[in-house]
């Protein structure tokens, strides 16, 4: 059973890369890429940073820098970052949980979220694997007190910082864990980390103001969002039964911000796989809850799971990035857990065809996933004749704006899209009030695209609306229009 999940994980993780299209922040990390790769710099304020300046930390960008320089492809480090994770996964519960490891490894080879991410340009599936790599030196270390372990969990644990903010959380964790054990070695880790990621930190606080901008506070240059990102107007929100919701939908489900629009995913469904939508949802909401119960079966026994102190702190810590963001990728340096506690449940439950049953579940929940990239892929390839079109009929050189879709004008065209911003070298978004700035910004096309549609602020859409349909230089019917700034204004 074993070998059986671990080859079709791997399958189903390579159809997802191969399936799922970028999109939104995917594309930016890839033109990112594709910017350090033919440049050796990193974007700044640079058009290739997309909606904001270049501020995440650039493990992922540079992974992908490289294996682009080495292939011609950009899109690798989330598909080998992922099939690295199985096996890191499958050796840290062999040694350290081994009366769960077969059941976890099962689980894991085919939990959504581990198989949706490695196959789309996030840095979730390059953290997951830091962090498992963290978590399995750090539990060695617990065992046999080397301190070359902890050492190597240092490096871990920087490279986690390195690749995402949140990825700052397994040394939070583990500081906590291990500061009540040794405060001695707790302080040297923290140090030494933190001596490994300063430059990039130290970075953001010479350009930004704050070493991790735009969170936390605004900095020196401030952020447009920053309003709706206040972390005193969130605070009530984590009251809101939806949010935890939204996080528990997002994770099982697999794809990034699948949770917070479900009953919409599912309208969607119907209208590609007819009333199979319903059944199959009705199918995966019982393999959802049929799996949740086994990680909670028997709470009482959780008290007794082997290092669950260290299990409970790396959830609290990773939690509380995820409830600020209703995010389940926020929590992902918690996410090597979650197969045990699954794997243990089943474990203990007393059931003649259990393995059936879990088999089945899996199998119900793959399919979802799968689902749910085919009815994404399909509404993408929609917009990509448009895409083609800009690439073709738009001048090498040209300056264009696309709102809201900026990041797919990048990955998708090639072309110097500008973003609407109140950052140096971009558009003010007062041009949604005045399009006759467009000039003044040497800005030479126009180009509105339908794509995500009803989540484009109404300005606009109202920006789009308003443009003249007797003067569109080319389109696609219902996929988007370009225009020429010369014949708006000439």
């Amino acid at each position: 059973m074993v070998r059986a999940a671990l080859v079709v994980g791997v399958i189903l993780r390579i159809l997802l890369w191969a399936m799922i299209p970028p999109t939104t922040d995917s594309c930016i990390h890839y033109t990112t890429a594709e910017y350090i790769a033919e440049t050796g710099m990193f974007p700044l304020f640079e058009h290739a940073a997309g909606t904001d300046p270049f501020w995440y930390p650039p493990l992922f960008h540079l992974s992908s820098a490289v294996l682009y320089k080495l292939t011609g492809v950009v899109t690798l480090v989330p598909l080998l970052a992922g099939l690295m994770g199985l096996v890191v996964f499958a050796f840290l519960v062999k040694r350290f949980y081994p009366d769960y490891a077969n059941y976890a490894i099962v689980v894991f080879a085919l939990l959504p979220f581990h198989m949706y991410y490695s196959g789309v340009g996030y840095a979730t599936s390059l953290l997951f694997l830091w962090s498992a790599v963290g978590i399995y030196y750090y539990l060695s270390y617990l065992e046999t007190g080397s301190v070359r372990h902890l050492g190597y969990f240092t490096v871990a644990a920087a490279a986690a910082g390195l690749t995402h903010y949140h990825g700052l959380a397994l040394l939070i964790a583990v500081l906590v864990h291990l500061g009540l054990r040794d405060w001695r070695r707790a302080a040297a880790v923290g140090i030494g980390c933190l001596l490994l990621v300063s430059p990039w930190y130290v970075r953001n606080q010479i350009v930004f103001g704050n070493p991790v901008w735009p969170l936390l506070f605004e900095g020196s240059i401030g952020h447009p969002d920053w309003n709706s990102q206040r972390y005193e107007s969130r605070l009530g929100s984590l009251l809101n039964p939806k949010v935890p919701l939204t996080i528990f939908l997002d994770f099982w489900v697999g794809a990034p911000n699948s949770g917070e629009d479900m009953l919409d995913n599912l309208e969607t469904g119907r209208r590609y796989f007819g009333p199979l939508a319903d059944v199959g949802f009705i199918a995966w909401l019982l393999a959802v809850l049929s799996l949740t119960s086994a990680s909670l079966y028997r709470p009482g026994k959780l008290k007794g799971l082997k290092y669950g102190g260290l299990v409970l702190v790396v959830f609290m810590v990773s939690l509380v990035p995820a409830l600020f963001n209703s995010l389940a990728r926020m929590m992902v340096v918690f996410i090597p857990f979650t197969p045990i506690l699954v794997a243990r449940g089943v474990n203990d439950v007393k059931f003649k065809h259990k393995d059936v049953l879990l088999g089945v579940a899996l199998l119900v929940l793959a399919g979802g996933t799968l689902s749910y990239a085919f009815v994404y892929r399909s509404i993408v390839d929609d917009y990509i004749p448009f895409y083609d079109m800009m690439r073709e009929e738009i001048p090498e050189g040209s300056r264009v704006v696309m709102p809201f879709t900026v990041h797919e004008c990048l990955y998708y065209t090639g072309l110097d899209c500008v973003r609407v911003r109140e950052f140096p070298n971009s558009v003010p978004p007062r041009v949604y009030e005045d399009m006759s700035i467009l000039l003044d910004y040497g800005i030479d096309y126009v180009c509105c695209d339908r794509l995500y549609w009803d989540s484009k602020p109404e300005e606009i859409r109202g920006f789009c609306n308003g443009m003249p349909d007797d003067r569109i230089a080319f389109g696609v019917g219902g996929a988007g229009s370009c225009w020429k700034t010369s014949d708006l204004f000439g």
